[in-house]
């Protein structure tokens, strides 16, 4: 199998690791979240121990307001922290190969803009807090690559 399938497995066996704790194997209840997060993420999250972490992340997640995330709501979370850890990482792997990294300024300006649209209506603290994670991901990344 190849290592981005395996990759790929990986994503859905930790969803539904977690998922099925309380009987309901396709969503993940603040609980079973907050215990995700604690164990998978739980050395690069600001404030782990923070109640209001998971509360703003849930908030960020759950986009159908049924305070539980469904599996395409968690992987709107895995999809924003590979995005956020690619800006990082992605400069270091084209100067490692040599190669041109292209002006990506337009598509970042836009992307920005699709990211504002969706927390619209939201605290920006959660939206700071969300972001600040994200880049500490990357950065804890980098540290285990040796970057």
């Amino acid at each position: 199998m190849s290592k981005l399938l395996k990759s790929i497995i990986t994503v859905i066996d930790i969803f539904y690791q977690y998922a099925n704790q309380d009987g309901e194997c396709d969503m993940l209840n603040k609980a079973e979240l907050k215990e995700l997060l604690e164990n998978e993420f739980g050395q690069i999250l600001k404030n782990p121990d923070d109640p209001d972490t998971v509360d703003i992340i849930m908030q960020n997640l759950d986009q159908d307001h049924n305070k539980k995330v469904q599996f395409t709501e968690y992987l709107l979370m895995i999809f924003k922290l590979a995005r956020a850890c690619n800006k990082i990482v992605s400069k270091d792997y084209c100067q490692a190969s040599g190669s041109k990294q292209r002006d990506h300024s337009h598509q970042d300006q836009e992307e920005q803009s699709e990211i504002e649209e969706e927390d619209e209506g939201q605290k920006s603290s959660s939206t700071t807090t969300e972001q600040d994670q994200t880049q500490e991901i990357g950065q804890a990344l980098m540290e285990k690559k040796g970057m």
